[in-house]
């Protein structure tokens, strides 16, 4: 794990081994936005995304590295999650009936005012806009 720090408060988490803890260790992480910085309902928020999103990475891919970055901005967090694979299976799609998964991105698009999802040969990136905004 390295934490590179930017300007404007933008910090990115590196993940190098990618399995069942990820997901724990980016909301972990993401938890360096603490309430005071932003309300604790755009707290929740990020740390839930961040959660899904690198879930995905991880389930959904044969990635070996994930990147999450996260940069707060002066109405909103963006929230970035990009893995070196492209997607082995249809992530996108919702689970049918009332399996325990498959709707992590509409999770996701349901917490941001803004989602953009690239795929391509570099892997894919998810980039989150989520509103601090009461």
């Amino acid at each position: 794990m390295s934490i590179l720090t930017l300007d404007r408060p933008t910090f990115a988490l590196e993940l190098r081994t990618v399995d069942a803890t990820s997901a724990g260790r980016a909301r972990h992480w993401a938890g360096w936005i603490r309430e005071g910085l932003v309300p604790q309902d755009t707290l929740d928020a990020v740390l839930l995304a961040a959660s899904e999103l690198v879930t995905n990475a991880y389930r959904r891919t044969d990635s070996q590295r994930v990147l999450v970055s996260v940069q707060v901005l002066d109405a909103a967090v963006r929230l970035i999650v990009h893995d070196d694979a492209a997607p082995v299976d249809d992530w996108r799609a919702p689970a049918g009936g009332l399996g325990e998964h498959g709707r992590g991105l509409i999770l996701v698009q349901a917490l941001a005012t803004e989602l953009d999802i690239t795929t391509d040969a570099a892997g894919t990136t998810v980039s989150a806009l989520i509103s601090t905004a009461a």
